[in-house]
């Protein structure tokens, strides 16, 4: 029994990005890390101090909102955030993120300085397939002129990465294999391991699926999204269900009373309801 719970239990790949962070920032794994940045970056990278680095640090549940790398490279000081979890919200949350690590980095002394390049380099899954660019560089300009120089957001489009294995496009697998690599599989990475980076990134990732720990974690985590999605799935019906008679402005009022009693998140209530904040709150003292 215990062995088919094991056989059927869920393989985490790098597109986790507690998984990913695992992986990817411990000390002995820089040439992991290291070969990686150098592919999105299309740079050489020759130092990394880890600034502020989100990792389990003896305790699982202690989480930071970024993770911070500073990197000695061909272009010179670098400045990098990595994110590789797909949201909704990615962009604007992380955006926010970037600009408090520009600030830390361009305030520092008597003198405003440029002399530090920040990326954001964002591993991103789910965006649109469509989008003919396999990577889309971001910096602030009109089109002529940069504002700043030294900001910059670099996104490769993983889903058209991925595309490269299942299409079987021998020369692209070999060319994009450290990016292709962090959402395969066991049986997938085997057939990848002939390179020795490779290798040693599956015997990593298979180290921390097999840790209880990281696992019992996960595993909650994903149970915790479960129970917020159901949750808000029977607010939304349950409110519609109400204004079935009602005019559209009476059955969005009710969605949000019905997620207000389930205690939603507010950011929820105004995406589903439609409603202001100002609107939801005033329904919230009339309940």
């Amino acid at each position: 029994m215990i062995r088919e719970l094991e056989e059927t239990k869920k393989f985490y790949s790098c597109r986790y990005d507690r998984t990913f962070k695992e992986v990817f920032l411990k000390e002995e794994n820089e040439d992991l890390l290291v070969a990686l940045l150098e592919l999105t970056l299309n740079l050489k990278v020759y130092e990394i101090q880890r600034l502020n680095v989100e990792t389990l640090q003896g305790n699982i549940n202690t989480r930071k909102k970024y993770c911070d790398l500073l990197l000695k490279t061909s272009e010179g000081y670098i400045g990098i955030e990595i994110n590789s979890e797909p949201k909704d919200y990615l962009h604007t949350r992380n955006l926010a993120f970037l600009c408090n690590v520009y600030s830390r980095y361009t305030l520092k002394g008597d003198s405003y300085s440029e002399n530090t390049l920040i990326i954001q380099l964002n591993l991103t899954y789910g965006m649109n397939k469509k989008d003919k660019k396999i990577c889309r560089i971001y910096t602030l300009n009109d089109g002529e002129k940069n504002f700043v120089r030294n900001f910059k957001i670099v996104e490769w489009n993983m889903d058209k990465v991925l595309n490269y294995w299942y299409a079987k496009d021998e020369v692209n697998i070999q060319k994009f294999k450290y990016l292709i690599m962090l959402d395969l599989n066991e049986e997938d990475l085997a057939k990848l391991s002939n390179d020795r980076k490779v290798m040693k990134f599956m015997n990593e990732v298979k180290k921390v699926n097999e840790d209880p720990e990281f696992f019992s974690y996960m595993t909650k985590e994903e149970d915790e999204k479960k129970c917020h999605n159901t949750e808000l799935k029977e607010a939304i019906n349950t409110g519609i269900d109400i204004g079935k008679n009602e005019g559209k402005k009476e059955a969005y009022e009710n969605i949000a009373k019905e997620m207000l009693k389930s205690n939603m998140p507010m950011k929820d209530i105004i995406k589903i309801s439609k409603l202001s904040e100002e609107e939801i709150l005033k329904l919230k003292n009339n309940m």
